[in-house]
């Protein structure tokens, strides 16, 4: 009889009245048995609890998603970074080089200029 008294008469995981079974074992049975899930009960208790936990995975989910935009974005930075060095650098080869190329034409149109004037000095 007072195993009777100690027993809930609330079935928290049901979400019903707990019917009354002799023998003491209805709170062992009620932990074994499967949970059917009520439309009405789950509105706010246990999804809560899977929202938040849900909640701090997306947390960390956001997390790893800024900081992989924001190493995408610096490496598209350093990129173009990189491209704008490479083109300066090729720019300056090609200025270099059309110097080289002009002080080699003025070099030798004063070399076949001298030595054409040496050459009608020589004839006069």
């Amino acid at each position: 009889m007072a195993q009777a008294r100690n027993q809930p008469s609330y079935d928290f995981l049901a979400g019903s009245p707990s019917p009354q079974r002799p023998g003491g074992h209805q709170l062992r049975e009620t932990l074994l048995r499967p949970r059917i899930p009520n439309p009405a009960q789950d509105s706010d208790g246990p999804k809560q609890h899977h929202n938040s936990s849900s909640g701090s995975n997306n947390e960390e989910l956001r997390a790893q998603l800024n900081s992989l935009k924001y190493e995408l974005e610096s490496l598209k930075q350093e990129r173009e970074l990189t491209e704008l060095r490479h083109e300066k650098e090729l720019r300056d080869v090609q200025n270099k080089a059309e110097a080289d190329f002009r002080r080699a034409q003025v070099s030798q149109h004063n070399r076949t200029h001298g030595a054409f004037r040496q050459s009608s000095l020589v004839s006069t």
